[in-house]
């Protein structure tokens, strides 16, 4: 992913003009909320625009400013995201105290925020609901039909469980999760043939490392590794803002051409160049694949080349 990250910060190290600069994509993530305490966090505390809190406390009150996590999970998942994505923007959503949904008016109003009050271009939804919540739902299609793209967990339970709610909805990424090898995690919900419409992807969601929360009378967050579809997510996330981002820059693509990939069957094509061969039925997303050309030799000519790719595929 380096590669491509290297293209979209030269737009902004070129001695562009303040108003010829990108426009950095925004990812709202609806979770756990943050961490500020966490080390990672803390030196990228400026590329969180904005927060909210749903979660009412002991007395019934609802502080919305109050953002601070309580269980890790929601700073893990922003920390993955934002080591993807460097140049990202995040806006963070707090639906859940203690990792439980229990509302589920709480993720439908996150997700109308995000997409309206933040204007985000990417949703990430570490979670999974085991039924179908029609007032989540509509807020998912509020967010589709703005041309906002929405990833979400497949599930943790193997074969034991399906793809949970939202990641089974058509205007939802479903993330699957992969070991360093791209080989599909034994968590995974059972992948058939029904399920081949190609929006399904897998990527890293095996011992990724991420920060605990401090522990008492510790300042320091020790470091840990993680597994889950859930941890899959904001890395996938990322890869689509990174995307997103490339596209901006410079105009690479054209503004016709940046709509369509700003959409979720125009996100959806160009992913699968990322993911050209599939691993357990999934579309494995390999970052690299994307500049796998040896004969480019500078900058100039990845970006060349990534920008052929993305033309082609968003037009055949």
């Amino acid at each position: 992913m380096d590669s491509l990250i290297d293209i979209i910060e030269a737009s902004e190290a070129d001695g562009l003009p303040e108003d010829e600069r990108i426009q950095r994509t925004k990812v709202a993530v609806i979770d756990t909320g943050i961490c500020w305490g966490n080390p990672f966090i803390k030196g990228a505390r400026h590329r969180i625009k904005e927060t909210r809190n749903w979660i009412p406390d002991n007395s019934g009150l609802v502080d919305s400013l109050d953002v601070e996590d309580r269980v890790g999970h929601g700073t893990q998942t922003t920390e993955l995201l934002l080591a993807v994505a460097p140049g990202v923007e995040v806006c963070i959503a707090r639906v859940s105290d203690d990792g439980l949904l229990d509302d589920e008016n709480y993720i439908a109003e996150a997700i109308i925020w995000a997409v309206r009050d933040c204007q985000a271009d990417v949703v990430s939804m570490s979670f999974g609901l085991e039924d179908r919540s029609d007032v989540v739902l509509d807020a998912i299609l509020a967010a589709y039909k703005e041309r906002k793209i929405l990833l979400a967990a497949a599930s943790n339970g193997g074969g034991n469980d399906g793809i949970a709610f939202p990641a089974n909805q058509r205007e939802v990424i479903c993330v699957f999760a992969t070991d360093g090898k791209g080989n599909p995690s034994p968590f995974n919900p059972t992948f058939t043939s029904e399920m081949d419409d190609g929006s399904y992807f897998s990527t890293l969601g095996e011992a990724v490392e991420v920060h605990q929360l401090p522990e008492p009378g510790r300042a320091a967050c020790a470091k840990i590794r993680k597994s889950g579809t859930s941890f899959a997510t904001p890395i996938a996330a990322g890869i689509v803002a990174n995307l997103l981002d490339y596209a901006k820059a410079k105009k690479n693509i054209g503004e016709e051409n940046l709509r369509r990939l700003h959409s979720f069957s125009g996100m959806i094509s160009v992913l699968k160049l990322l993911a050209p061969k599939k691993r357990g039925g999934h579309n494995y997303i390999c970052p690299w694949m994307l500049w796998e050309d040896k004969s480019a030799k500078t900058r100039e000519r990845y970006a060349d080349i990534i920008r052929s790719k993305i033309l082609i595929q968003l037009n055949s």
